[in-house]
């Protein structure tokens, strides 16, 4: 049998796409519990590990919206598979990464529905700008979070609260 070089080069070009959407998606993860707005559990072959959204922060437990974040991340999420693009592990031992469930990216989302900030400081890729233009329009649109006339950002909150000597009570 002849395989003509031309099938065989597109052959071959779509294994190779196929396989740079399968590395772009991430690792596959089944959501166990959902934390908090921008917090999982997760279980990838019988390891369990929690997972931080990357470049976004949802406001804190017992801070205005939190509850609302926690329900939305919960409603896309919880016991389903997602996709994770991690980008790091941080201090208290969490993967940060990049979440996809069903094609959307749940840490755009929570910005888009205004119920997460870009954080100022941990979003630094090309994709934070475009998320700042999603956090713009629910701003500008008084959804979520942005329906308070100044909503405090959660590592201000929790900058507050420690300086108090509240935080974590």
């Amino acid at each position: 049998m002849k395989i003509s070089i031309s099938l065989l080069v597109v052959l071959l070009c779509s294994l190779i796409l196929f396989t740079d959407i399968q590395a772009a998606e991430g690792d596959s993860v089944r959501v166990v519990q959902v934390i908090d707005g921008d917090s999982l559990k997760v279980e990838r072959g019988g390891r369990y590990f929690q997972v931080r959204l990357w470049g976004i922060d949802a406001p804190e437990w017992r801070q205005a919206f939190s509850a609302q974040a926690k329900a939305v991340c919960r409603d896309l999420t919880a016991g389903k598979n997602v996709s994770l693009e991690e980008k790091y592990d941080d201090s208290y031992g969490r993967t940060v990464a990049v979440v996809r469930v069903n094609g959307t990216v749940l840490n755009e989302e929570l910005v888009k529905r205004g119920l997460a900030w870009v954080h100022v400081r941990y979003c630094d890729e090309e994709v934070c700008a475009f998320w700042r233009d999603l956090e713009a329009e629910a701003r500008r649109r008084h959804l979520g979070l942005w329906k308070d006339r100044n909503p405090t950002p959660p590592w201000r909150w929790k900058s507050q609260r420690r300086s108090q000597g509240r935080y974590g009570n």
